[in-house]
């Protein structure tokens, strides 16, 4: 009898410790749900989750036509993968809305015309055009021509960069069909390391493709 009143004791005492236990805080992003399947909840903006002022300047750099260490950023949202800010440059301000994968877009809110923000474009993409010729220049001199390569044959590199130049990611877009003329060019693109400092960090942040050779 004494040690059936000892375990009816303990159980009580264990029960009561399991209703005043706090709940242990969610990792993760994960959070309790009643005993049923764990469901994970979490926001999105552009690339890494989260707001970031570094990544809304750089990919806000191209579609304002300000290089990105004069943008400043404010106003940072993000919710269900929509990232939403307010950049500023030179006395303008911009409103910018980015969902990856697609390109940010970007809106006057005062201070500047329709025909400056397509001026100021049309400079920067002919600024990439004179920056993509100095890459290739690069890329010529670094590059080793393997003896199986023919002329004729090309390839399609999308290279990634951040502001100061240096290598985020390669993407083959098209390959050449002979796997060792694919590895020698390869080889070119990431040998040139630090590449030459992009007009539009914005652009060279999200990808600039390359033909070559």
């Amino acid at each position: 009898m004494r040690s059936r009143t000892l375990f009816v004791l303990l159980a009580l005492s264990h029960a009561a410790l399991a209703r005043e236990a706090p709940t242990p805080p969610a990792r993760d992003g994960f959070q309790p749900n009643n005993g049923a399947a764990p469901q994970r909840s979490f926001v999105v903006a552009g690339l890494f989750g989260g707001t970031n002022p570094e990544i809304s300047r750089r990919l806000a750099s191209g579609s304002v036509g300000c290089p990105a260490n004069e943008v400043g950023i404010s106003n940072e949202e993000a919710h269900r993968g929509i990232h939403t800010f307010t950049a500023h440059c030179r006395g303008r301000e911009y409103f910018c809305t980015y969902k990856y994968p697609d390109p940010i877009s970007c809106s006057q809110t005062a201070g500047i015309t329709d025909a400056e923000v397509d001026e100021s474009r049309e400079e920067t993409a002919k600024e990439m055009e004179v920056w993509k010729e100095q890459v290739m220049a690069r890329l010529q001199q670094a590059w080793v021509k393997p003896p199986e390569y023919s002329n004729g044959q090309r390839t399609v590199m999308k290279v990634k960069l951040d502001e100061r130049g240096r290598l985020l990611n390669l993407h083959w877009i098209s390959r050449s069909g002979d796997g060792r003329v694919d590895k020698s060019i390869l080889k070119a693109f990431k040998q040139i390391e630090p590449y030459p400092i992009a007009p539009d960090t914005g652009a060279a942040f999200s990808g600039v493709e390359f033909s070559f050779p």
